[in-house]
């Protein structure tokens, strides 16, 4: 039995960077002390914007994140390289990264290929990766 692999899309440049161009991703929101993101899609400019936003944050608490891809339909390879990064530099200061398995196939293909789904050994739910945040 072969299997099957969803179809790939296709943008022209010029959707491309129309897709890039805006942010897409919607205020960060703090739950208990973690800062929980949930992106439809996720590109470069969204992990930028993640970035500049972590930024702003109070310096002398560790930062916890949680990122919740279970309704992501798209990320980029580049931005979830650079997801890595961010965990690092969180790690590194004492905070807390979690992520919360998506239920796209081509989001977990791409994070499979990048190595992501080892590194972040992501959670079920948000719930249980809130609780895991909460716990440490």
């Amino acid at each position: 039995m072969s299997e099957t692999f969803p179809s790939i899309q296709v943008l022209t440049r010029a959707e491309m960077e129309s897709n890039m161009a805006e942010p897409r991703l919607e205020a960060l929101e703090p739950i208990s002390g973690v800062t929980i993101i949930r992106p439809a899609e996720l590109g470069m400019t969204d992990v930028e914007e993640l970035q500049d936003r972590l930024g702003e944050l109070d310096k002398g608490t560790p930062v916890q994140l949680l990122i919740n891809l279970e309704e992501a339909r798209f990320v980029e390879l580049s931005a979830v390289v650079q997801l890595i990064q961010i965990r690092r530099e969180i790690l590194k200061h004492g905070g807390q990264v979690a992520v919360v398995r998506p239920t796209d196939m081509r989001v977990v293909h791409i994070l499979s290929m990048s190595g992501a789904l080892a590194v972040f050994e992501p959670f079920v739910s948000e719930a249980e990766a809130l609780r895991s945040l909460q716990q440490q």
